[in-house]
């Protein structure tokens, strides 16, 4: 329920909403990109309703995506109802906290990587120039 049959061949922006139809999530995408967002977001909705404004381009989904966020506002930021942590344009902006970036960092430490994987690493890093001495101020002309 709540889900078109068919999803537009274009750009489109979508808004999930609770069974009440307060929205709680706005993004945009094409294709079936409102069906997965439907489903990373189930545990806040288990049958959101979507609802779909169909674009022109990728530009005008992205600048009504944009808008409606600033509408409802975000409860991230304080100011508002929608769960999106970032104004729009997907995760692009988005700054991660000191503490989300230690707790990343503390989950790799101590993993060992495959040999497979140091291989893949190595090659491409093939060509990239280091400075000599890296802890030196850069000093350009």
């Amino acid at each position: 329920m709540g889900m078109p049959r068919k999803w537009p061949r274009g750009y489109y922006v979508y808004t999930l909403c609770l069974r009440n139809g307060k929205p709680f999530y706005v993004g945009f995408g094409k294709g079936a990109r409102a069906q997965i967002s439907r489903w990373i977001h189930r545990k806040i909705e288990p049958d959101p309703i979507i609802t779909l404004i169909e674009t022109v381009s990728r530009d005008t989904a992205r600048a009504l995506e944009e808008k409606l966020i600033q509408t409802y506002g975000r409860t991230y930021a304080k100011d508002g109802i929608l769960i999106n942590k970032v104004m729009g344009m997907g995760s692009k902006g988005f700054i991660k906290s000191l503490e989300v970036r230690k707790a990343i960092a503390a989950g790799r430490r101590g993993k060992k990587l495959s040999k497979a994987t140091r291989l893949l690493i190595s090659k491409s890093l093939i060509g990239n120039q280091r400075r000599k001495n890296h802890n030196a101020p850069n000093q350009r002309s």
